[in-house]
């Protein structure tokens, strides 16, 4: 119901309903993990999840800011 309310809103689309239901998808190039407090399996899942998320209008840049300001999280 939820997803039908932001879809009549024009809050969601479906590009975006189709991430929230399978996530990243296709070959991602991980690259270089910048943390010292992710180890290399998290970061690799960490990075998929934000290169896949900038690819949406709405997140754009998202993956940029968490990299560039991963000490403050």
């Amino acid at each position: 119901m939820t997803v039908k309310i932001l879809f009549g809103y024009n809050e969601m689309d479906g590009e975006q309903w189709r991430y929230f239901l399978a996530g990243p998808t296709g070959e991602i190039e991980i690259a270089k993990n910048p943390t010292d407090w992710l180890g290399e399996l998290e970061w690799a899942e960490t990075y998929k999840q934000l290169f896949a998320m900038s690819k949406l209008p709405i997140f754009e840049g998202f993956d940029k800011f968490f990299i560039q300001n991963h000490k403050q999280f």
